[in-house]
């Protein structure tokens, strides 16, 4: 398949600065060739550029080159969205963005949208003891500060400062001299804060918010995968074959979601792409579609405390090749009763560095490794694994 992407790009006045850049008006043509599945080992990309500040030269450039491949034998214009990585990322931003806003969403993804909104203001509102709205960006700053200060000096008074930033309901103000896990508990909090902030900003935490306010505030593309698509079956047949013997996993819907940020960074020219599971509990479900699966603000080393996300090979982003072991770090819906929500990501493992033995003080693959392997135990390597871990920074 060969592809043509042709493009006008102007810089906006408020940006356009004569002594760094010559030109304001720019002509991009690109031209790519895909042979078989589309992989960066298999299409050749032709990009060329010309600058102008003539308004009518660049379009007559334009009109030329649209002219010359509009009579091409066996052409079709795209009206969609482009294949991976066809144009320039400010186009690919517009497409998502207007794909988004102009996108009729179905029941399920309505439904879907709603429980994980519901579930973590509800969250939010068990745990407080005012309404999460009336807090700032930054009061969590000074909140997680304060967590810092906690975690270093063992000070009481930070401890009380954190919870007048963050007032709780009594019975969740808990002791974090005495208790770690509890200090744990509340960073994972302000994590929470800052995403329902984000989001809910646009939106002016109105729960009664539009359906489709809050579907674009989360900033990424949600679609259901029909059960009668050759998409769904594969996916299907992904989980239940990955199910231990004796549980079985009831499949309510599958959803293909795009994250734009994470689809332009995703790092195509790694080997040993797979498509691997990720378990997490249903309140982190509105972060991960709002800033994608990326680690929390506050990392583990600042911390320096034993965080529920470090595992057997460190400190960092979990897969498995087992939709079973995945689900044991999921949380049931409050909201839809028994419903848990599974992530399956496609991931650019690299080199990845095998290990038999547990090694939870890593904080990156070794060097010359993209990610790191925890080897399943067999009979031969008598491994400490008994299920396949995965840890990568490159997904």
């Amino acid at each position: 398949s060969v592809f043509f992407v042709l493009e006008l790009q102007v810089i906006p006045e408020e940006y356009y600065d004569r002594t760094t850049s010559d030109y304001q008006l720019r002509f991009r043509y690109e031209k790519q060739t895909i042979i078989g599945e589309v992989s960066q080992h298999d299409k050749r990309v032709l990009v060329q550029y010309a600058f102008s500040d003539d308004p009518n030269e660049q379009q007559q450039l334009f009109a030329s080159f649209y002219y010359r491949v509009a009579a091409m034998p066996r052409i079709t214009r795209i009206n969609e969205m482009l294949p991976n990585k066809l144009g320039s990322k400010l186009l690919l931003r517009s497409l998502f963005t207007q794909r988004i806003d102009t996108q009729i969403l179905d029941e399920n993804v309505c439904q879907l949208i709603e429980s994980i909104w519901l579930e973590s203001i509800g969250d939010l509102n068990k745990i407080l003891s005012i309404s999460p709205e009336s807090i700032t960006l930054r009061t969590i700053i000074e909140a997680e500060a304060a967590l810092l200060e906690v975690k270093s000096t063992n000070n009481p008074a930070a401890a009380l400062r954190f919870y007048s930033f963050i007032p709780h309901r009594p019975e969740y103000n808990i002791d974090l001299i005495k208790n770690r896990r509890a200090l744990i508990e509340k960073i994972d909090l302000c994590q929470m804060l800052r995403d329902m902030l984000t989001v809910n900003e646009l939106t002016n935490w109105n729960v009664k918010a539009p359906i489709e306010a809050k579907y674009r505030a989360l900033k990424c593309h949600i679609e259901t995968v029909a059960s009668s698509t050759i998409d769904f079956r594969n996916i299907a047949k992904l989980i239940q074959s990955s199910t231990n013997s004796g549980e079985e996993i009831l499949i309510h819907n599958i959803f293909s979601v795009t994250k734009q940020t994470d689809a332009l960074n995703f790092r195509r020219t790694l080997s040993h792409q797979w498509q691997l599971f990720h378990g997490s509990k249903y309140v982190n479900i509105l972060g991960i579609l709002s800033r994608g699966l990326v680690m929390p603000k506050i990392v583990a080393e600042q911390l320096g405390v034993e965080r529920t996300d470090v595992g057997c090979l460190g400190y960092g982003i979990y897969f498995s090749d087992s939709a079973s072991t995945s689900l044991k770090y999921t949380t049931a819906s409050a909201i839809r009763s028994g419903r848990r929500l599974l992530c399956i990501c496609q991931v650019a493992l690299g080199e990845s560095a095998n290990y038999y033995s547990f090694s939870p003080t890593l904080t990156k693959p070794p060097d010359g490794f993209h990610s790191t392997h925890g080897v399943k135990r067999t009979e031969e390597n008598q491994s400490k694994f008994t299920v396949t871990e995965i840890f990568t920074r490159t997904y």
